[in-house]
């Protein structure tokens, strides 16, 4: 009974901490590049909390809290890959603890990466925030991601 505690708390102690954002194996920066369709910055001018379609909700098996999201429009401030509209809309999760979401705040300028297949942007996929200024700070971590290998800024951007 003593070794099994001592065994279960070592094995507590070494293993990584679980997010539930996190991938087992995580794609490279430029992995998450080349997957792209569009990369850019945006500058989010509005959001709304929308809810999937009923159908949608029972295909996905999703109860209702899970049904909603936000809708964000943004305007294009720079695009670093593909065409991204000048003015669109971006989908994110509701903003909760582990979720991956960007929490999309109107005023903030974000990094998106988005897929031919959809508008979600989830940190999961690349996309992160720049924060409320599009600035000399805010342009040289952009400018990282230009150049291969398109190294995305740590938390402190």
């Amino acid at each position: 009974m003593r070794l099994s505690l001592a065994f279960g708390i070592v094995l507590a102690l070494v293993a990584p901490p679980a997010d539930a954002c996190s991938r087992l194996h995580r794609p490279t920066d430029a992995q998450l590049f080349d997957e792209a369709s569009h990369v850019f910055v945006a500058k989010v001018v509005s959001t709304q909390l929308k809810r999937l379609r009923g159908r949608e909700c029972e295909v996905e098996d999703l109860d209702d809290d899970d049904c909603e999201y936000v809708e964000a429009r943004y305007e294009l401030a720079e695009s670093l890959k593909g065409s991204p509209e000048r003015r669109g809309k971006v989908r994110d999760l509701v903003f909760g603890p582990g979720n991956c979401s960007l929490g999309l705040l109107a005023g903030f300028y974000y990094v998106f990466y988005l897929d031919s297949d959809h508008n979600w942007v989830t940190h999961i996929n690349g996309s992160f925030p720049l924060g409320p200024f599009y600035e000399d700070r805010e342009r040289e971590a952009v400018q990282r991601i230009r150049e291969y290998p398109h190294e995305r800024p740590g938390d402190d951007a």
